[in-house]
C-alpha cells in the first residue's frame, strides 16, 4: 500500500485517517478545507516523525476566494479552488482525492468539479445524508419507541445525516404511540445549548431555518401537524425551530431530506410491510435505519431486505461509535467504505506490487520451491 498524494477533507475523522495513512509512509500532505474559508495543510515530516501545520487562507492563494464548503451554491468556487490546489501542489503532490461529510447536493458539487479537471482521476469519499426511518410493529415497547424517536429525531435539532425523518407506526401501535409521543414533545425545552436543561438547540443558520419553516407551513396548510413544541421567548432571536411531528401518507411524498427538528409519521398495516420497506429503499437514500421489535425474527428480516448501511434495533439510530459500529451508506448517501470501518484507511491509499523474474538473472528459480528438513 502506498499514499498516493494529497487529499482535500471537509470532516475530522478524514482528515485523520489521511494524515495516518501518509504517516505510513513516512511522507506526504493533507489539506483541510473549512468552514471560515481557510485551508489547513498538514505535511508530515519523516525525518522528525511530526506533522508539520500551516493555516493558508484560500483569499491568498491566487485567483479564488474564501468559500463554504456547505453551500449548494458553492460548486463554481470549488471548481475554482481545486484548480488552484492544483497549481499550487502538483510538482510536489498530486491532488488524490476529496474526504467529504455533508450534504448530497454539495457531494455532488464536489463530484462534478473532480470530474471536470484535465488531470489523474482522483478519489471521492462521501459520507451525505440520509431519508432515514424507523419501521416499529405491533410489538414494541411504545414508552421506549418514543424515548428512542424523540432522540433520534430531534437531538442536535435534527442536524444529523443520522438524525430519523419518517416514523412507520403500524395501526395497532399507532394512537397510542402519537399519545405519548405529544405529551413528550411538550416536556422538550428549548433554547441555548450550552445549558445542561436543554434539549433542543438552534439549526446552523437563517437561511436553513427558513426552508424548514417552509415545510412546516405546508404540512399545516395540509392538516398534517400532530404537535409542536412551544418557543419560548427566550429563543425568539435565535435560529430555532419549534420541533414538528405531522403525519404522511408516504415517504415517497418527501422531495428530500428534511435537514431540521421535523418529524414525519407514517401508519402502515401488517401485511404492507415488504411495501414499506421497499419505498424506503426506493427514495435512493441508505443511511441510517431503525426498527423496533420484539420479534427477532421481524428484525433480521427488515435488515435483510433494507439497503440501509446502518440498522438498529431497538434502540435509537444516532451516536454510531467508531470501531462498534463503522458508519456509512450508499447511493444518495455516500460512496463508502465506512467510516471507522477496516476499509476505510486503505481507501486513502493505493495498491502496488513488485514481481521479479529471478530466472531471467541467473537466478535458479527452483530454489525457491524447496520444503525445509
Amino acid at each position: 500500500m502506498r499514499n498516493i498524494g494529497y487529499f482535500i477533507t471537509t470532516s475530522v475523522l478524514g482528515l485523520t485517517v489521511a494524515m495516518t495513512a501518509a504517516n505510513a509512509q513516512g511522507q506526504s500532505l493533507t489539506v483541510r478545507v473549512d468552514d471560515d474559508g481557510a485551508i489547513t495543510t498538514h505535511t508530515f515530516e519523516s525525518s522528525g516523525d511530526d506533522w508539520r501545520s500551516a493555516r493558508v487562507p484560500l483569499g491568498l492563494l491566487p485567483r479564488t476566494v474564501s468559500i463554504r464548503v456547505e453551500s449548494p451554491a458553492a460548486e463554481p468556487v470549488l471548481l475554482d479552488s481545486i484548480a488552484v490546489l492544483d497549481r499550487t501542489f502538483e510538482h510536489v503532490y498530486p491532488l488524490a482525492g476529496v474526504a467529504f461529510t455533508g450534504s448530497t447536493e454539495v457531494a455532488l458539487h464536489i463530484n462534478r468539479a473532480l470530474a471536470a479537471r484535465d488531470s489523474a482521476i482522483a478519489t471521492l469519499i462521501a459520507e451525505t445524508g440520509g431519508q432515514n426511518a424507523m419501521i416499529v410493529d405491533s410489538s414494541a415497547l411504545p414508552e421506549q419507541v418514543v424515548l428512542d424517536t424523540v432522540k433520534s429525531a430531534f437531538n442536535s435539532a435534527g442536524q444529523r445525516c443520522s438524525a430519523l425523518r419518517v416514523l412507520f407506526l403500524q395501526e395497532e401501535i399507532a394512537e397510542r404511540t402519537l399519545r405519548l409521543l405529544k405529551g413528550f414533545m411538550q416536556e422538550l425545552r428549548i433554547g441555548d445549548p450550552a445549558l445542561l436543561s436543554t434539549d433542543v438547540g438552534p439549526v446552523i443558520d437563517a437561511e436553513a431555518l427558513a426552508g424548514l419553516e417552509a415545510h412546516v407551513a405546508r404540512l399545516e396548510q395540509r392538516g398534517s401537524v400532530l404537535a409542536r413544541c412551544h418557543l419560548p421567548a427566550s429563543a425568539a432571536y435565535g435560529t430555532f425551530l419549534a420541533p414538528v411531528a405531522a403525519e404522511i401518507g408516504s415517504i415517497g411524498e418527501l422531495e428530500g431530506e428534511v435537514f431540521g427538528p421535523v418529524l414525519h409519521v407514517v401508519r402502515y398495516a401488517a401485511r404492507d410491510l415488504d411495501r414499506v420497506i421497499a419505498e424506503i429503499n426506493a427514495t435512493g437514500f441508505a443511511l441510517t435505519l431503525g426498527v423496533h421489535s420484539r420479534i427477532d425474527a421481524r428484525a433480521r428480516e427488515v435488515f435483510a431486505k433494507a439497503r440501509a448501511g446502518n440498522v438498529y434495533v431497538n434502540r435509537n439510530m444516532v451516536g454510531a461509535v467508531v470501531g462498534v459500529q463503522p458508519f456509512g451508506g450508499s447511493g444518495l448517501s455516500g460512496t463508502g467504505p465506512k467510516a471507522g470501518g477496516p476499509g476505510y484507511l486503505h481507501r486513502f491509499m493505493t495498491e502496488r506490487t513488485l514481481t521479479i523474474n529471478t530466472s531471467a538473472v541467473g537466478g535458479n528459480a527452483s530454489l525457491l520451491s524447496l520444503s525445509e528438513g
